[in-house]
């Protein structure tokens, strides 16, 4: 464990030689669909797993958190660790504090392998705007016209017409902490993300499309893409020996 200025991270670690992994895993993500993956790095590397507060044996945070906290935790736990020139891997949400550790604070990684990464905030459509303008002006009138003590009754109401199954299915502690890290747009770090980047995606994905993907690819330097017609967001479980093939292939590189 380790508790920093901003919040508490655990982790893992496997393997005993080689060098250093930093495994970043998607929000909530369950554990047990990284095992395969982080079974086969360990032959040859020291990997590190990381849990974020709420999840797993990880403490709730005891206050609300940006995608910078996160990103400045790993930062400070990667220096305490004298963790230098690490790789990282990150899937989704692990992609959005990768993206931040490299384009915004420019902690030096050797290499960088992003699956299915999150960090491009979609443009809304006009049906889904209108949602959010419902929810805002329902939360206001709750707030401020119902009685204090029967407003939660309302406000959860709210929250299961117009929140997201993710959203919902957070603890009270995690819920704005949610809200503040998908609504952060990471495109504008790209380019000064300055590793190596290993770009892995499916082409079924509906969590971060792959036009996220090409748009990583159009935006950082030294990148490559490989995609997978039949995959989906957890790509290395949809095509995990292509997907080890990939990654041992640019590690070795």
């Amino acid at each position: 464990m380790y508790q920093g200025e901003k919040m508490t991270i655990t982790y893992r670690i496997y393997g005993n030689h080689g060098e250093k992994i930093i495994l970043l895993p998607g929000w909530g993500e369950v554990f047990t669909t990284l095992l395969p993956l982080i079974h086969e790095l360990e032959k040859d590397y020291i990997v590190y797993v990381v849990d974020y507060p709420g999840f797993h044996h990880c403490p709730l945070p005891t206050k609300d958190l940006t995608i910078y906290d996160y990103a400045i935790t790993i930062l400070e736990w990667l220096e305490k660790e004298n963790i230098e020139n690490p790789i990282l891997i990150g899937h989704s949400f692990g992609g959005r504090i990768s993206i931040l550790l490299s384009g915004y604070y420019h902690y030096p990684i050797e290499k960088i392998i992003l699956m299915g990464a999150a960090g491009i905030k979609p443009i809304k459509t006009w049906k889904e705007k209108k949602r959010v303008f419902e929810y805002k002006l329902f939360k206001f009138i709750v707030t401020k016209f119902k009685r204090k003590k029967n407003q939660e009754k309302y406000l959860k109401v709210l929250r299961k017409i117009y929140g997201s199954s993710d959203y919902q299915e957070l603890d009270q502690a995690l819920r704005k902490t949610f809200v503040q890290v998908v609504n952060e747009d990471l495109r504008y770090y790209l380019k000064d993300v300055s590793s190596d980047v290993l770009l892995l995606w499916g082409e079924l994905d509906t969590s971060t499309p792959i036009h996220d993907a090409y748009l990583m690819k159009e935006q950082i330097k030294n990148s490559t893409l490989k995609t997978w017609a039949n995959a989906g967001h957890f790509c290395y479980m949809d095509n995990f020996d292509e997907c080890v093939k990939e990654i041992k292939s640019f590690l070795l590189k």
